[in-house]
């Protein structure tokens, strides 16, 4: 009378059901859908960033759907992510040392599908406040130092366009909004 399992039962029950599970997943991430998520959040984060720029809040150069809000200092960093938290129900992450070096401290900005319009702007209206409230640079006190050009996303020109550069990932996507 056997009362364990031996490995070998366990590694063919675990590969009997394998193949369903394949076929789940391969079901839940069809090209169509895997698509649209990733339009909706190229969608997002384009929209998302001429909102922060337009509002000449200094958003950081990124290669991702990563919209990095620069702040520069670790206290304030997390004061911001507090403020948004506690008065305006927004939970932005704060990046800090050791994760980037000391003096770049940032928020971490992550538009995804599910963000509204609505959403967004809420967002860079409460983000606006504080940083006037704190005394934070905008962007336009940054971009004034020649090296910060290479750093930080240039603001909108008359025609509400953002330059992103050549070699950035959303200048290889449909440029309806720049």
């Amino acid at each position: 009378m056997r009362l364990g399992v031996t490995l070998q039962d366990l590694s063919l029950r675990l590969r009997s059901l394998q193949p369903s599970l394949r076929e789940r997943r391969h079901r839940s991430t069809t090209s169509e859908t895997r698509t649209s998520r990733g339009t909706s959040t190229n969608k997002n984060t384009k929209m998302l960033l001429s909102k922060l720029l337009s509002a000449n809040l200094p958003v950081m150069k990124s290669d991702s759907h990563i919209l990095p809000l620069f702040i520069g200092n670790p206290v304030q960093a997390k004061t911001v992510s507090d403020l948004l938290l506690n008065e305006h129900n927004i939970y932005v992450q704060p990046i800090n040392y050791p994760t980037v070096a000391k003096g770049e401290e940032r928020l971490r900005i992550s538009p995804s599908p599910l963000h509204t319009e609505q959403m967004m702007d809420d967002f860079v209206g409460a983000a606006c406040q504080i940083w006037n409230q704190l005394g934070l640079r905008m962007l336009d006190q940054y971009l004034g130092c020649p090296q910060n050009k290479v750093k930080f996303f240039s603001s909108p020109t008359k025609e509400n366009v953002v330059d992103i550069g050549e070699s950035h990932l959303y200048s290889m996507m449909d440029n309806s909004i720049f």
